[in-house]
């Protein structure tokens, strides 16, 4: 029956039907990923989500020069670009990849291809509450959000500190 229903929607009615799915999906594995946690966790004394807001305040660190290192990461970037024309498509960045690669990394990228070691400095300082480490946790959520210090609802702290346990 749903299928056949299924069958009637036009080809971007079923995009948007697959999306909403893909989104329930997703709410539905994360509501299960944290009472499954709560049940193992739940009477762990370092079981603490109270303290999950303060992980994301801004920590950066201003009292050393990273220049040198910085510079040889640029030049081994801009290196690496050079030779990555001449490569062949597995080298590249696919186009269903491009967009969310620039959009995260992109103003690492600016910084990298004009040499700009103090802009590299002051994104690299608060790299892991930064947008340019979205993705590398893993979490299926989008973590960027949450540096804006807002409130973090209680299921979301459940599940930050679950992730890693």
């Amino acid at each position: 029956m749903i299928k056949r229903l299924y069958e009637l929607f036009s080809p971007l009615d079923r995009k948007f039907y697959a999306a909403i799915r893909r989104r329930v999906d997703l709410r539905r594995s994360l509501n299960q990923a944290i009472k499954t946690g709560r049940r193992r966790f739940g009477k762990d004394p370092n079981f603490r989500p109270d303290l999950i807001p303060g992980y994301f305040v801004p920590r950066p660190s201003d009292d050393h020069d990273d220049s040198v290192i910085l510079k040889r990461i640029i030049a081994a970037y801009n290196l690496a670009k050079v030779t990555q024309k001449n490569a062949g498509e597995a080298f590249n960045v696919s186009n269903e990849w491009l967009s969310i690669y620039e959009r995260n990394l992109g103003p690492v990228m600016r910084a990298l291809f004009s040499e700009d070691a103090a802009e590299l400095q002051r994104t690299y300082q608060n790299f892991f509450r930064g947008p340019c480490s979205t993705g590398l946790a893993g979490l299926p959520i989008n973590i960027p959000k949450l540096f804006s210090g807002g409130a973090i609802k209680q299921k979301f702290r459940e599940y930050i500190l679950l992730h890693p346990l």
